[in-house]
């Protein structure tokens, strides 16, 4: 969900600041009144978070979810990305999981709700129909749901791993690493090459929104895509209509 954010603290308690993630350049054009107000709503949704963090509420809110409502403690910062953010939870059975928020300046709030959705039924899909490694979804829920009022949200396991970009190049380069062998880069591609190909026996009768068996959330049979998300957070304007 993008890198660590240096201006996180490690004590569980201490309030939090997000940096944003440029994305790439667009020949879009966006509207800059638009852009100042998200980022002052992302601002005040900032504080709210480093409130429930400071007070305690967060942890025990995240508790309630453990089947045996056991306590628990955050583990270092949040961890910030372009599009979410993503908070490590310690339980103290030494049970981890991720707390994972949509952004408020980078996610329409129109769609936030469908965005979390969708992408709980791909990692339910994937988890039942593949062997791809992905997170198992402990509970989710849609923004009116959320006690504290922060939003849409995930909470699922935690998988530690390394980046294939510090094992192949060693950090900042982007060149390859021309000491690894070529036996373990063909293991590491056929491994890919297996996910990709998993992923696309996933066929359906018909093209559009993925089905929602696990949520059980009326998804519009458009599908949302990242343009017409884009397009509405950017520039105010939904193309998918006055519904």
């Amino acid at each position: 969900i993008g890198a660590f954010n240096p201006a996180s603290f490690s004590h569980t308690h201490q309030p939090i600041s997000f940096t944003f993630i440029s994305q790439a350049p667009s020949t879009m054009d966006y509207n800059q009144g638009l852009d100042i107000s998200h980022q002052v709503q992302e601002d005040v949704w900032v504080d709210e978070i480093n409130k429930f963090r400071i007070n305690g509420r967060l942890c025990e809110w995240i508790a309630g979810f453990h089947p045996k409502q056991i306590p628990c403690q955050l583990d270092g910062g949040f961890l910030n990305g372009s599009y979410n953010v993503g908070q490590k939870v310690l339980f103290e059975d030494g049970t981890t999981w991720l707390l994972r928020f949509p952004r408020v300046k980078s996610i329409c709030p129109k769609y936030a709700d469908e965005k979390v959705v969708m992408e709980v039924e791909a990692l339910s899909l994937i988890r039942e129909r593949t062997s791809v490694p992905v997170p198992d979804v402990k509970a989710w829920g849609l923004a009116d749901s959320n006690p504290l009022g922060l939003g849409p949200f995930i909470l699922m396991d935690f998988i530690d791993g390394v980046c294939l970009n510090n094992v192949f190049t060693g950090g900042d380069s982007r060149l390859l690493n021309k000491e690894i062998p070529d036996s373990d880069l063909k293991i590491v591609y056929r491994q890919i090459a297996n996910f990709m190909l998993q992923i696309f026996e996933i066929n359906f009768d018909r093209i559009g929104s993925l089905p929602t068996p696990r949520t059980g959330y009326s998804a519009p049979t458009c599908p949302l895509t990242w343009k017409i998300q884009e397009i509405a957070q950017t520039g105010g304007v939904h193309t998918f209509g006055t519904s």
